[in-house]
């Protein structure tokens, strides 16, 4: 037990039971109290005033301080203590004021004096006990009470509150007689603060004693016994003062003081000396100053002499009553402790004897005939006796601390045979008592921890049980910090990544591969404390090997909401991933070419129907078949066959975009499946098929050489038109092919079947004559400004017709480029562009045609003095024809293609580069040339929206365009999807099927022109 527990056990005692307390009084009574105070003041000043010896304020007792401190430390709060300062500030001075001749300077001095000496004495008490208080208590009440005098320190701290404040106070009144030219010495200080202080012990701290909880407790018998030393002290007095003689016989009287101090609660001893000071004083005054001693007329000594006397008397009650409680109340918790405790205690001497303290001791201890009690004999855990020497009680005895040693009974007391299976935790210390150097006494205490150890024993052998699972699981086991640290790891583990579980310490499952943001899902989802969660995760070892884990993590306890430590599970799956994908990819795939198979290919088919059907874009499927291969295998045999079907299947692969898919049906059938294809983009592809198949097996002997493919080409859509699978379609045309003597493609177009080989469809004798004829057109396809959500811009798309039958326009472009002929192309399509322009800007006067110009023309002198001489003829506005620069050709001379430019640039036409992004030239043409549109290829435009890697180019060609202050063109826009995407990223225009398909001028016209088309992509 400490003061400060006994502070704090003080403290809720007095404000829960206090008399006074305004929570438990009614406002009469707290009324009465406070007028009762009050006047006990006004007349305790104007007395004090009225009894100072000859005009000085020299007295035995100054009673108002010692009543403003009673009145002050009784108040709940900092209003009534206002309310007290600005009372006891109020009464002297008036009186003052209105009966002596003081100053109003003075007047207020005495006043600020008073209240300095009075309440600022409770403040500070009330400050000193707060701050001793626990700091809940003490956030609860900033203005602690202290109307209660139970122990020595609350004396204390009224005694030295009193002489901090008096002295201050003191300091007031003597600068106050400098002010007022009035005599003042040291001594005049000295004993106005011991009158002051006087004042206060003597009123103030018996009248805080006697008000305290404790006087309704006070047994009769204190009462009898106080009569008795009362009637004595009273006999004492009138034996010294009856007696005088000038011997300081007076203190004397402190005896029975003394006897009540000890003897008596602190109420009835405070009570004592009050009563004995106040005879005392009286019959000093009656009788002279005899007992005392006093040899010295003045009255500053007498008075002095009298106040040491009171003061002595009352500290002598207060310090002394208060300590004999303490040190009662101290006793009696120890007792009640030691009673209740329900272990078993002792006290044991050198001779062994042991003095059981409490019932459960009792018990234990060997009781002999004689009546006295000894230790019984231990053993330990294991059952050996513990040798006398170095028993826990013989060990404290020789000076060391003993603590939890675990013994049994070596002996049983009783007939109880229970207690030789206890186990007891048993601690012992020396004690020292007065006066002795070394331990004559040893405290045992034996506390039953038979369940705890029995408890621990399974706990123990439960955690080895776990361990050894922990670390022998076969399987990888982590514990691990919510952000992914690893804190525990087993061998299991360490062999999965390659190290050992102890390097694992600190590391983060992070750190392994493990996908970022991995942890931040697992404990999002594990904030239910029943959650499991199972994830497949690709794990690198720390020699960089890839594995695939399968991964169960689970919470091992939340606490307040947060989650605790996590144990993840991780088995290595990779070798059964492996057969899986295996399994998988000979499921789907052709077991000799390595292509997708039927099954595949169907299913591949389906979704891309539906896909078509909800985008409403384009796609083609070519059916292919190897002509004569039966011919190979007959003469060749099936050896030479399969090795021939790997082959045409890699060409088939090269021939295409990663994209498309190529698949093998069964013999030697092939299927390629083009995605967001158009009829002329399927049928050049196939035609190119058919032009490597020639070249790979020219030479290879008679039999390989014959061999050729037919292919037959459907459209999705017109697949879906005629209600029929594409797969049928193509069928039915690639037997068109074959019926027109093999080697060629077979595409449906207008309701005719149009049957193409791969020799050239042109020599280079007619290409002239096709170039200077009426066979080329141009249909436009819309271009949309995405900004305005508007058309306004298309871009001229080449069209030949020959007797009445489409040429597809690849086929024809490569013979012009490879007769030479491009620059002669590119005026052609010029002037037809140029024919049309002054009736679509008389529609929309802000129109721009977008026409292709082939590298060859760039570098092409004769090609620019040409074109710039049809500029002049037509007085094109500005703007109004915008020049894509194609890669079909390289442009072989620089200089002459900046002269071009420069000269295009001047008649205010825009220069756009195409197809930028695809290959590395068209970077190198930037740098050298001044466009101002980037159109980006569609390869990357087509696959933005499900790959993350295509919108990131994306997003860098817009953004080297922006910062270069140039417009982009996206094509190959073909669904809704990617029409948003692109307007996000911040691309200038939008081309390809979503925004509508190339339609002849006038249809386009009436289409996108004459209509407003602004709601359809707005």
């Amino acid at each position: 037990m400490t003061i400060a527990v006994n502070e704090t056990s003080r403290w809720l005692l007095a404000n829960s039971s206090d008399p006074l307390s305004y929570r438990d009084s009614s406002l009469l009574v707290a009324l009465v109290r406070q007028i009762v105070f009050a006047l006990a003041y006004s007349i305790a000043v104007i007395g004090s005033y009225s009894l100072v010896y000859a005009d000085s304020l020299v007295a035995i007792v100054w009673p108002s301080v010692g009543i403003a401190v009673w009145w002050a430390v009784t108040c709940r709060s900092w209003k009534n203590f206002a309310l007290i300062c600005g009372y006891v500030f109020l009464v002297p001075a008036i009186y003052l004021h209105f009966f002596t001749e003081t100053s109003i300077r003075g007047v207020i001095l005495a006043g600020i004096a008073h209240a300095i000496a009075g309440p600022g004495v409770a403040l500070v008490m009330a400050f000193m006990e707060n701050a001793q208080l626990p700091e809940p208590l003490r956030k609860r009440h900033a203005f602690a009470p202290f109307s209660h005098l139970r122990l020595s320190v609350d004396v204390f701290r009224l005694l030295v509150a009193g002489i901090v404040m008096v002295a201050i106070s003191k300091l007031i009144v003597i600068f106050a007689y400098a002010l007022a030219d009035l005599p003042y010495s040291f001594t005049l200080y000295l004993t106005m603060a011991l009158r002051d202080l006087t004042g206060i012990i003597v009123v103030a701290g018996p009248g805080i004693a006697l008000s305290t909880p404790l006087v309704p407790n006070i047994h009769r018998s204190a009462w009898r016994e106080f009569a008795v030393v009362f009637i004595a002290t009273i006999g004492l007095l009138a034996l010294i003062f009856g007696f005088a003689v000038d011997l300081p016989t007076v203190y004397l009287a402190m005896l029975p003081l003394y006897w009540s101090a000890t003897r008596l609660p602190v109420p009835l001893a405070v009570l004592h000396a009050v009563i004995t000071s106040a005879i005392v004083v009286v019959l000093y005054f009656l009788l002279g100053t005899g007992p005392f001693a006093i040899t010295d007329d003045s009255i500053l000594v007498q008075a002095t002499t009298i106040q040491l006397f009171v003061l002595m008397c009352i500290l002598l009650s207060l310090v002394v009553s208060t300590t004999v409680q303490q040190t009662s109340a101290l006793v009696e918790e120890l007792e009640v402790v030691a009673k209740t405790l329900p272990d078993a205690l002792f006290i044991v001497n050198k001779n062994g004897t042991a003095f059981p303290v409490n019932a459960g001791a009792k018990n234990f201890a060997k009781q002999s005939p004689d009546g006295h009690y000894f230790m019984p004999k231990l053993q330990n855990i294991d059952g050996e006796p513990i040798d006398e020497k170095e028993r826990p009680s013989s060990l404290a005895l020789r000076g060391q601390s003993v603590e939890g040693v675990l013994a049994k009974l070596g002996e049983v007391p009783g007939e109880d045979p229970a207690l030789a299976r206890r186990i007891f935790k048993i601690s012992a210390s020396p004690m020292y008592l007065r006066g002795e150097t070394e331990p004559g006494h040893a405290l045992v205490i034996w506390h039953d921890s038979t369940n705890q150890y029995y408890t621990m024993q399974q706990l123990t052998l439960a955690y080895e049980e776990s361990r050894l699972l922990f670390e022998n699981a076969p399987q990888g086991i982590a514990m691990l910090e919510p952000s992914g640290e690893i804190v525990m790891a087993n061998r299991s583990f360490g062999d999965l990544v390659g190290t050992t579980p102890v390097r694992l310490l600190g590391r983060n499952l992070e750190d392994f591969g493990v996908e970022e943001g991995t942890m931040e899902y697992v404990t999002t989802v594990l904030l239910d404390p029943e959650a499991v969660v199972h994830l497949d995760r690709s794990l690198e070892t720390l020699r960089g090997k890839q594995k695939n884990v399968a991964m169960s993590f689970s919470s091992m306890g939340n606490v307040g909401g947060r989650i605790g430590t996590l144990l993840v599970n991780v088995v290595d799956v990779t070798e059964r991933q492996e057969l899986i994908e295996l399994v998988e990819h000979l499921a789907d795939h052709d077991s000799l070419t390595g292509l997708v198979n039927r099954r595949r290919l169907e299913s591949n088919i389906e979704e891309l129907i539906l896909k078509n059907e909800r985008e409403s874009t384009e796609s083609a499927l070519l059916l292919l078949d190897l002509d004569y291969f039966k011919e190979v295998n007959d003469s060749l045999g099936h050896k030479a066959g399969d090795q021939l079907l790997i082959e045409f299947a890699e060409i088939l692969k090269d021939s295409v975009r990663d994209s498309d898919v190529v698949g093998r049906i069964g013999g030697d059938e092939f299927v390629i499946v083009l995605p967001h294809t158009d009829r002329d983009g399927a049928e050049a592809i196939g035609i190119r098929i058919i032009e490597l198949v020639n070249q790979h097996f020219k030479g290879r002997g008679k039999v390989l050489s014959r061999v050729s493919v037919s292919i037959g080409v459907s459209l999705f859509s017109d697949a879906r038109a005629q209600g029929v699978n594409p797969f049928i379609l193509a069928d039915q045309l690639l037997y068109d092919a074959k019926h027109a003597g093999r080697s060629r493609v077979a595409v449906r177009r207008a309701e005719n079947t149009i049957v193409r080989s791969a020799k050239p469809a042109f020599s280079v004798e007619e290409l002239p004559e096709i170039l200077e004829s009426h066979s080329i057109r141009l249909e436009l396809q819309p271009i949309l400004e995405l900004e305005t959500g508007r058309v306004d811009a298309a871009e001229g798309l080449l069209r030949i017709n020959l007797d009445g039958t489409d040429v597809p326009p690849g086929q024809f472009i490569q013979s012009v480029e490879q007769a030479g002929l491009a620059p002669k192309l590119d005026i052609a399509v010029m002037r037809e562009g140029i024919k049309h322009i002054e009736r679509l800007r008389a529609v929309c006067p802000t129109f721009s045609l977008a026409l292709n110009l082939s590298g060859y023309s760039l570098s092409s002198a004769k090609m620019r003095e040409e074109l710039r001489a049809e500029f002049r003829a037509h007085d094109l506005p500005r703007e109004s024809i915008r020049f894509e620069i194609t890669e079909t050709a390289p442009i072989e001379d620089i200089d002459a293609a900046k002269e071009f430019m420069q000269m295009l640039k001047d008649f205010g036409f825009h220069i756009a580069i195409d197809d930028f992004g695809a290959g590395h030239e068209p970077y190198q043409y930037l740098k050298k040339f001044d466009f101002s549109v980037l159109k980006i290829a569609g390869e990357f435009i087509e696959g933005m929206v499900t790959n993350r890697v295509d919108r990131s180019i994306v997003e860098s060609i817009a953004q080297l365009a922006k910062d270069e202050e140039m417009e982009t063109v996206a094509e190959f826009v073909s669904s809704k999807e990617i029409l948003e995407a692109v307007r996000e990223i911040g691309v200038t225009y939008a081309q390809g099927f979503y925004i509508g398909k190339s339609k002849p001028i006038d249809e386009f016209i009436a289409t996108y022109l004459e209509t407003n088309q602004t709601a359809t992509w707005g």
